[in-house]
């Protein structure tokens, strides 16, 4: 009996994939992740656009996050829900959101004091940011298939790219812009197959 619940539990929380639309969003902030490290990589030295990553990632994060989760709750309430129905999510409580925010920022830290103490250079930086980025994907994807394959990718992408001597700017404008494509092409892909197999809502007269 528990074992149902669980599978019940799971289904419906990949039906938020089911339309590929967190897919696009994703993809989008990291392709513009992956323009920001390409502007401070093509910077000439000793320029302002050469630290542009350390003072306008944060910001860009922040700020993509929001527009992401804006952008998926009105595609879907105008697109998915009129389609195949409305499932109410349990939001987590303040207090429980802040302590994951806590430990997402903790993780970020750890990670950095770890590659600065390792004496990482940024190819082993890199590769062990697709690692982490791999790892995330897998957990994230809630058991689908698909997001399997980006974590795949992913991490391929990291140990094809630590192979060849590319500055860290160079190397993160690559591997999050390719990652932000991939899941572009995913979210795509899945979001075409949800409009063949569902039903439009009907029109108002």
């Amino acid at each position: 009996m528990r074992t149902q619940l669980d599978q019940i539990v799971r289904r419906t929380r990949q039906y938020w994939y089911a339309d590929g639309i967190p897919e696009i969003a994703v993809g989008c902030l990291l392709l513009a992740v992956g323009l920001l490290f390409a502007i401070e990589a093509a910077a000439p030295p000793g320029s302002g656009l050469s630290r542009v990553t350390a003072y306008g990632l944060p910001v860009l994060i922040l700020a993509g996050v929001f527009a992401a989760g804006r952008f998926v709750k009105t595609v879907k309430a105008r697109m998915t829900y009129p389609r195949t129905g409305y499932v109410a999510y349990t939001r987590p409580a303040g207090a429980r959101r802040i302590l994951r925010i806590l430990i997402a920022a903790l993780a970020g830290a750890l990670l950095g004091d770890a590659a600065m103490r390792l004496r990482l250079d940024s190819s082993q930086t890199l590769l062990l940011q697709a690692l982490c980025a791999s790892i995330l994907i897998m957990v994230a994807g809630l058991g689908l298939i698909r997001f399997y394959a980006l974590a795949a990718f992913t991490m391929g992408l990291g140990i094809l790219l630590s192979r060849f001597p590319t500055g860290p700017a160079q190397g993160n404008a690559l591997l999050y812009g390719a990652a932000g494509a991939a899941f572009i092409l995913s979210g795509a892909i899945t979001l075409l197959t949800y409009l063949r197999r569902s039903t439009p809502p009907p029109e108002e007269p």
